[in-house]
């Protein structure tokens, strides 16, 4: 099997990460990768936020969690047993904020598409990932021009998605796939 597919096949959502912090070198690989996904009409309608800052990512997570639904809320806790103090990043040591252009209508597309090129190169690289969509929350909040302009997020951009990237600190499980979801027509 080729080493692409390896990867592919290998990546899984790590909900748990190790504090120590992953190389300069390595996060520039992987979000370079993210720059070079493909995009509706090659507009590259994105914008990364790389946080490697604790204390930011910290304060991130106290809005995300201060926007969380109910629901939301729940399932979180859920997965922490209970633990008030969790992290919607899982205790990442890098947050990768994904923003795009509000007006394209493929823009989220695009980010989603630059986001699995981060976390596909990360896994290449022995980094573990997990993309938040739930990160979003806290861009929506009414003080969240604040923290689009610390985080040089361009005007007109909306976040989309958040990455946590790092060392894992579990060993997450291969979910089973579901069966007949694709069709052959020859």
């Amino acid at each position: 099997m080729n080493e692409t597919i390896k990867t592919i096949l290998e990546r899984r959502s790590v909900r748990r990460f190790k504090p120590e912090q992953i190389s300069r070198a390595d996060i520039e690989t992987a979000v370079d990768c993210g720059l070079h996904a493909p995009s509706a009409m090659n507009t590259q309608n994105w914008h990364f936020s790389v946080v490697r800052n604790r204390d930011l990512i910290d304060e991130l997570n106290a809005k995300t969690k201060a926007a969380l639904s109910p629901a939301f809320r729940e399932r979180m806790l859920e997965r922490y047993n209970g633990d008030e103090d969790f992290s919607v990043f899982y205790g990442a040591p890098t947050v990768v904020i994904v923003a795009g252009d509000g007006g394209d209508g493929y823009a989220d597309a695009n980010c989603a598409l630059a986001a699995e090129n981060i976390c596909l190169a990360a896994q290449s690289l022995g980094i573990s990932s997990c993309i938040i969509g739930m990160a979003a929350l806290m861009f929506s909040a009414p003080d969240a021009g604040e923290y689009c302009s610390r985080l040089k997020i361009p005007a007109g951009y909306k976040v989309r998605y958040a990455i946590a990237l790092g060392y894992p600190a579990m060993e997450p499980q291969k979910p089973e796939r579901i069966t007949g979801r694709a069709d052959y027509f020859e």
